[in-house]
């Protein structure tokens, strides 16, 4: 019941319906009812696999005996049961008949993730444990954010499940608004430059063709945002429609001067996750005196673990780290110089050329690190890069306004409009406006998103299993 799918908003209509004809202290119970049911459909009977752990979370956490040897026993028990589930297969063979029952559930990254932050919380301040089962579990595996996240802690969600308030027009807008666009992102701009991309990094690819390199290497992390925070939009906006405020996941990313910039706005929920769970713990431990980048590699490593076991996801995490410290200690220089600019022309065109230098450089060539299967995929990749020829760059420089003119138009459109959302908030403004352009603007939206839609082709989300 993926968020692309027309299965799922006939799924949330009913849940919505149901949800409000209830009293607002139930609304909680058909809510939960939703979550079972749609984790039903999605992981099949591994669902009471995360209903167990839940409750078991929940009740250690509430054992008269609690201690720390159960804190730390609750903590091993939920990574013994993602590293299961995701890690184990990797070191069966090939051919072992145990592959087939290691199915790696959708959603568990996520699932565990809040499962842990809701363990160190409780056992940080333990007013903060949640006191009634029936939240708690509407909290662990809502399905709003259950596939893509953002990652959320209890204290921010739980509070609002006490009394779900049925949406008023303004809350209802901007939830569809955030729905819409999420959808847009995914089906129209990620889903058009999903075939391009994989020319280049689908997982049997090795020889490759000279004209798709340059598109799909620089159109590779693009994809991966649009598709995901394509669907974090959506996510938020069905927990705006229940009353939740989930946190923003991206804050354009690739507006960013530089490499440290770019990690203050990209996946911002498992980012803060990892910050106050594992970065400021190494911070204040013994570790800290190895000082800052080796508690950053030990984080990113940790960052690139979460994703897959894969060399190449450790080797990106490690480079994102080299990076970061070369704009610690050279781009304070660039900076620097960036803003005595007086010229106002000049200061922007500056600007533009570190934004691109940051994109292709810094984030694009990291990225093959991320995207491909093993290190042989990697070189291959490296070797047709470097082995392009002048004319390969002209033909792909004259393709831009030719064969890749749709794909030029929908980043430049996507990237506009949340240029416009960051300064604005767009449901405000309709309101203010009148009720004829309210109507112009979204028949002008539908327009756009019937004509871009890849609704036959349409990818998975990038991070099923990751």
């Amino acid at each position: 019941m993926a968020f692309d799918q027309p299965l799922f908003y006939f799924f949330l209509l009913i849940i919505l319906i149901i949800t409000f004809k209830v009293n607002p202290e139930n609304r909680w119970i058909s809510l939960l009812l939703g979550n079972i049911l749609f984790l039903l459909v999605l992981n099949g009977h591994l669902t009471f696999l995360f209903i167990a752990l839940s409750l078991f979370n929940f009740f250690i956490v509430h054992a008269k005996a609690y201690s720390k040897a159960f804190f730390h026993f609750a903590l091993l028990t939920n990574i013994t049961f993602l590293f299961f589930y995701k890690y184990l297969k990797v070191f069966l063979s090939e051919n072992s008949p145990l592959q087939s029952y290691f199915i790696i559930p959708i959603g568990i990254s996520f699932f565990v993730f809040q499962q842990l932050s809701y363990l160190i919380d409780a056992h940080r301040k333990p007013d903060s444990k949640v006191k009634h089962l029936g939240h708690y579990l509407t909290f662990a595996f809502f399905f709003g954010n259950f596939i893509s996240g953002p990652i959320e802690k209890a204290s921010n969600v739980i509070p609002r499940l006490v009394k779900i308030k049925f949406p008023d027009l303004k809350t209802a807008r901007t939830a569809w608004l955030l729905i819409y666009w999420g959808l847009f992102k995914k089906i129209a701009v990620a889903d058009n430059m999903a075939p391009i991309v994989l020319k280049l990094f689908a997982p049997d690819k090795n020889i490759f063709n000279s004209k798709d390199v340059l598109p799909a290497f620089l159109f590779n992390k693009y994809e991966i945002y649009a598709n995901f925070s394509g669907y974090t939009d959506i996510a938020i906006g069905v927990g705006i429609l229940f009353g939740l405020n989930f946190t923003q996941n991206f804050k354009r990313p690739f507006a960013s001067l530089s490499i440290k910039e770019f990690w203050k706005r990209w996946h911002l929920s498992l980012s803060y996750w990892i910050r106050d769970y594992i970065f400021f713990p190494l911070s204040t431990s013994r570790i800290s005196k190895l000082g800052l980048y080796p508690i950053l590699a030990i984080t990113f490593t940790i960052f690139a673990i979460w994703h897959d076991l894969r060399i190449t996801f450790i080797i990106y995490g490690l480079l994102q780290v080299l990076l970061i410290f070369l704009s610690s200690n050279i781009g304070i220089f660039v900076e620097s110089f960036h803003k005595k600019l007086n010229n106002r022309v000049l200061y922007e065109l500056v600007a533009v050329l570190r934004k691109l230098w940051v994109y292709i450089i810094l984030i694009s060539f990291p990225s093959i690190f991320f995207r491909v299967i093993n290190l042989k995929q990697a070189n291959a990749i490296f070797h047709s890069i470097f082995s392009l020829k002048s004319n390969d760059y002209f033909i792909f420089f004259n393709s831009l306004l030719s064969t890749y003119f749709l794909i030029v138009f929908l980043i430049i459109f996507t990237e506009f409009i949340e240029f416009f959302r960051e300064k604005f908030d767009l449901s405000n403004w309709l309101e203010k406006k009148s009720y004829w352009l309210e109507v112009v603007f979204h028949f002008c939206a539908l327009l756009l998103f019937i004509s871009f839609a890849k609704f036959n082709n349409s990818t998975s989300f990038i991070y099923s299993h990751y």
